[in-house]
């Protein structure tokens, strides 16, 4: 019985020990963005801490996990199809 009971203690305390290294190896992954980014108003690029302005998307994707995927919204379509 105390056998069993030790047995059943060691499986959830290796469960346990398990857990708590995927989240710490999951916090390690986490990359978040925060601050304020420094943006051109008119072209959208990022200064760089090196005084370099990158694309967005580039930046973005250097700092998270985000991916980018591209389309048309429905007002640049209009605009484009209006030719202006």
């Amino acid at each position: 019985m105390l056998g069993e009971e030790l047995a059943a203690t060691t499986v959830s305390v290796e469960r346990y020990q398990g857990v708590v290294r995927e989240l710490r190896q999951a916090l390690y992954e986490v990359k978040t963005l925060t601050g304020l980014l420094p943006i051109c108003a008119w072209c959208r690029k990022i200064r760089m801490d090196d005084g370099y302005w990158t694309q967005i998307e580039t930046y973005v994707v250097q700092h998270s996990d985000a991916e980018f995927t591209h389309g048309i919204c429905p007002d640049c379509d209009a605009e484009m199809q209006n030719g202006s």
